[in-house]
């Protein structure tokens, strides 16, 4: 550290000293600065060791690191000013640090005097911990006691006064028997006791903590009455209904809305031990631990889902082992309609079952039965007649009844039933067995599939009769012959499709090829199975496929891309690949790879990449060549405007200023082309940049026509404007680039008209409270523009006819241009003509509207204030170095000349300058690099001195590194006075 000291042995005790310490002399300079001071506040050796440094300065680079900034430095000033020694003063940081500073005076006649700062942060913490736990006690709602061993009462807070006065008079028992043992415990054990008490017709929960180091301990006391009375309620009610339910012969359940238990009685469950387990569990885990199928399981939970979706009873019998029981669900419903609880309940019927059982007639029990089953069973007699059916088979052939007796029936019906009729006679003739798969038609035209089995029925009097059963099939059919086809969709998806389908399982090895894969391969579907996957691989991706298998069996999932060799092995193709992973419970587990050929798309991927770095490379070399080329033109160039410029300010003859005008027009053409080659590059490029700013649309108008409508008065064509009928036309855009656009249109009008009127008309299409939409149109009476070359009028460097530029001039940009900025605001430019017919350009702009109405007037150049600024010129060209210091020096300024980095470096150091002009392109290093340098001078005030770049770049991405690099503003080449003074000025008053 290299710190000015007066006292080395003073300087080795302060920087071993745990506080921060500084001397000040008398006339406000820092002597010495300790090494912890310099830690407390982040300060650099380097800026401490500055000689003659002041301590309020010193305190203006502090100002930051505390809450209050400005508090701490009226306050250094307050201190510095006084004089006295002021102790213990708390300061508080921003990052939360919090010191203690001693401001000492040593001696009141030198008045030096010593500053320390001490960082209390970790005291400060503490005691503001300790005064907010003074409070709590006091604020809390719940008694809190501290009572000795003896029972003697050290502290209350004002919740606990009133219990401690009833322990005092009422409740000295349990204070005997019941808190003092507590508070004994706790003394003893250093352990934390609960209990709980009553007092006073109020139930409590007490807890007992022994002071630490102290013969006493502190009771925190919860009342619980209203709890301990709700249960106590809550028990003797639910011990009173269940005492009744459990009384009760039926069964009784409660069960909650997901069909979980909540009450069971013992005529359900009589083991106690079961009964406690159920609570809580739902339908299926009770049907499990009691043994009860999975079929009654499901019955259940599918009548309870009944019940709660039509909310009205469900009564459904049951039989367990050889008892049936009548079961009920009834859902109970709160007033607010939602659900509290379905109640269940069961009577065992099995007595009464019995009872009907041997009450009811065998032909009744059978007919039960057979009504019971879907099938349609008939029984028929010799003669063919129908002897018995039942309900299935009455309601079906009932239509066919009613059609035969009305004589409807058609004939594929009375064939059906000859064929039948036969069948029957068959199996009385040979008494076997007839099966065989028939289609039936009801009178709808519907046709049902039925499995018919046929058979003799031996009767107890020795006669023979038909048994019939039919069982409608035709679901069944219909869901074979569905998946029939469903089946062969997929073989054929399998076999046609060009998507490349193959199985494996979780080793690689192919379970199943489809033709398309194969067909990649150059192999037959079935020589692939059994072969591993990985045989097809590329060599490289091979140790990748043990990795693959690892995954889709931890996640079920893959996708990427996988090189295949295909045909002879050495031909690589690019698969697209999703394979999942399918387990099926007591199935070996396999993979699905679904995958694409995109071998195409990748090496058109791969060529897309390399056209685009070829085009990439392109496009900087093209800005890299229009860049130099501006340079190179725009360098000389602002030597031939402005040594016009300031010939013209000479004095000469009339025909010296007509050599002098058109020197500058030539140069401004010059300029205005090179302009225009570079707009369209920004533009193909997307680098042009608008502006957002406000502006009067209706001035901007007139100002653009004002500039041509002297042109269109030589030539005697008639120039109409027609400004947009709007009472407060302020909006929010471009207008630079606005007026360009309508000064190329509004020119080639001029330019190609010889007789007739050149017209602007602008017209409001919309208008809402943020925005108005604004259609432009240029037309003109000329030669109109043919047909066959609309398509190219817009393109970069074209004509309508070849001698158009001889004739007329221009490069052929201004349309490409033109189109390029409409499109680029918003809009699309567009051209309706034909040869004879004159040019109408036409385009339509949203903008935004203006908060505030905008101010053209431009400011005042006040050249006197620059009168005696010191400039220095950096700059190499010899006529720009003559032409920025004749102007410069011609207005009052003392000027510099540095025709090299190194040389402005020089003079930077030996002299002091109110503005640097900096040329960017240098012989030795480049102007941001001198920029730079000056950037990072020891001095601060002339390492902020203004630079202003003189640019003959063009690029508003040059510009943005200029202004990085530290540079205050920019002036492009060639540039007017006028345009040179006001950047002068403006970088003077910021």
């Amino acid at each position: 550290m290299s710190i000015s000291i007066p006292a080395p042995a003073f300087a080795a005790l302060a920087d071993h000293l745990p506080w921060g310490m500084m001397c000040v002399s008398a006339d406000g300079r820092v002597e010495a600065v300790n090494n912890h001071f310099q830690s407390l506040f982040d300060l650099s050796a380097d800026c401490v060791a500055q000689k003659n440094v002041c301590v309020l300065e010193l305190a203006k680079r502090m100002q930051h690191l505390f809450q209050d900034p400005a508090a701490f430095l009226l306050r250094m000033r307050e201190l510095h000013a006084q004089g006295q020694t002021v102790r213990n003063e708390e300061v508080f940081l921003a990052d939360g640090r919090v010191l203690e500073r001693d401001y000492i005076v040593q001696n009141e006649q030198a008045a030096d005097c010593l500053i320390c700062y001490r960082d209390v942060t970790e005291r400060f913490r503490r005691e503001a911990a300790a005064r907010a736990r003074t409070y709590i006690p006091e604020q809390n709602p719940n008694p809190i006691l501290r009572l000795t061993g003896l029972g003697e009462m050290l502290y209350a807070n004002p919740a606990a006064v009133e219990l401690w006065q009833l322990l005092s008079t009422q409740g000295t028992s349990t204070l005997r028997h019941e808190l003092l043992p507590l508070v004994a415990t706790a003394l003893r054990t250093k352990a934390s006791q609960q209990h709980e008490a009553a007092l006073g017709g109020r139930y409590y929960m007490l807890t007992v903590v022994a002071v630490p180091n102290e013969a006493c301990a502190t009771l925190y006391f919860t009342e619980v009455t209203a709890w301990r009375r709700a249960e106590q309620q809550l028990a003797q009610q639910q011990e009173f209904y269940e005492t009744i339910l459990d009384q009760v012969p039926a069964g009784v359940i409660a069960f909650d809305a997901e069909h979980r238990y909540l009450y069971v009685n013992p005529t359900i469950e009589p083991q106690p031990a079961v009964r406690k387990w159920l609570i809580g569990k739902d339908n299926f885990e009770s049907a499990r631990r009691r043994n009860r199928p999975r079929a009654m399981a499901e019955k259940r939970q599918t009548l309870f889902e009944q019940a709660l979706r039509e909310r009205r009873e469900v009564t459904w019998e049951e039989t367990i082992g050889s008892r049936y029981f009548l079961r009920r669900y009834r859902p109970v419903y709160r007033p607010d309609g939602t659900l509290r609880m379905v109640v269940s309940s069961g009577i065992d019927i099995t007595e009464r079952q019995q009872a009907e059982e041997r009450f009811a007639e065998q032909q009744v029990f059978i007919r039960q039965i057979v009504d019971t089953i879907p099938s349609m069973l008939g029984v028929f007699d010799q003669e063919n007649n129908l002897v018995f059916s039942n309900t299935a088979f009455e309601i079906f052939f009932q239509g066919r009844r009613e059609a035969r007796a009305r004589g409807q029936e058609s004939s594929t019906q009375a064939a059906e039933l000859q064929q039948l009729q036969e069948w029957n006679r068959q199996v009385l003739a040979t008494q076997q067995v007839i099966q065989a798969e028939v289609a039936l038609t009801i009178p709808d035209v519907e046709i049902r599939h039925f499995q018919m089995d046929k058979r003799p029925l031996l009767l107890p009097d020795g006669g023979v009769q038909v048994l019939t059963l039919h069982t409608d099939i035709t679901e069944l059919k219909h869901t074979r012959q569905y998946v029939e086809r469903q089946a062969k969709q997929y073989r054929d998806l399998m076999n046609y499709t060009q998507a490349l389908i193959c199985t494996h399982d979780l080793q690689g090895a192919l379970l199943s090829v489809n033709p398309a894969l194969a067909a990649l391969v150059a192999q037959l579907p079935e020589a692939l199975v059994g072969h591993s996957l990985a045989e097809f691989l590329v060599v490289d991706q091979q140790p990748h496929f043990q990795p693959y298998l690892a995954s889709i069996a931890e996640h079920a999932e893959m996708q990427g891309v996988m090189p295949l060799y295909v045909a002879d092995g050495q031909a690589c193709r690019y698969i697209l690949f999703h394979n999942r992973l399918v387990a099926e419970a007591n199935e070996p587990p396999y993979v699905i790879a679904y995958g694409q050929d995109i071998t195409e798309r990748v090496l058109a991927e791969r060529e897309l990449k390399r056209a685009k770095r070829a085009a990439e490379a392109a496009a900087q070399a093209r800005e890299t060549f229009l860049a130099n080329m501006s340079h190179e033109i725009r360098t000389p160039l602002n030597g031939v405007l402005g040594m016009a410029g300031l010939l013209a300010g000479t004095t000469l003859t009339e025909q010296q200023h007509e050599y002098v005008a058109i020197i500058r027009n030539s140069g401004r053409h010059l300029l205005g082309v090179l302009n225009d080659v570079l707009d369209v590059a920004k533009i193909s490029s997307a680098k042009l940049e608008l502006e957002h700013t406000p502006f009067d649309l209706g001035t901007t108008l007139r100002n653009t026509a004002q500039t041509l409508a002297f042109q269109a008065a030589e030539k005697g064509l008639e120039f109409v404007l027609q400004l947009p009928e709007v009472p407060q036309p302020q909006i929010v855009s471009d207008p630079y680039r606005l007026s360009q656009v309508l000064l190329n249109l509004l020119s080639n009008a001029l330019k190609f008209t010889a007789r007739g009127s050149v017209m602007l008309v602008s017209r409001v299409l919309a208008e809402t409270a943020s925005t108005l939409t604004v259609n432009f149109q240029v037309r003109d009476t000329g030669p109109g523009v043919p047909m066959d070359k609309h398509e190219t009028i817009f393109t970069s460097f074209s004509q309508a006819h070849s001698d158009v530029t001889r004739r007329f001039g221009g490069t052929g940009l201004g349309l490409t241009i033109s189109s390029g900025l409409v499109k680029q605001l918003g809009g699309h430019l567009v051209m309706c003509s034909d040869r004879g017919q004159g040019c109408t350009f036409s385009f339509t702009l949203i903008f935004d509207k203006a908060e505030e109405a905008p101010t053209d007037t431009a400011p005042v150049l006040e050249r006197e204030k620059l009168r005696g600024l010191k400039v220095l010129l950096v700059e190499d060209n010899p006529i720009n170095q003559m032409l920025a210091q004749l102007i410069l020096e011609n207005n009052g300024m003392q000027v510099d000349l540095a025709p090299d980095g190194a040389t402005a470096l020089t003079y930077f150091r030996e002299r002091i300058y109110e503005v640097i002009l900096m040329d960017i392109h240098l012989p030795d290093m480049s102007g941001v690099d001198v920029t730079t340098i000056i950037r990072k001078a020891p001095d601060l005030a002339r390492a902020h001195t203004p630079i202003v770049a003189l640019t003959a770049n063009a690029f508003l991405a040059d510009n943005e590194r200029y202004l990085a690099a530290g540079m205050n503003d920019c002036l492009a080449k060639p540039f007017e006075e006028e345009d040179l003074l006001r950047k002068l000025l403006a970088v003077q008053v910021g």
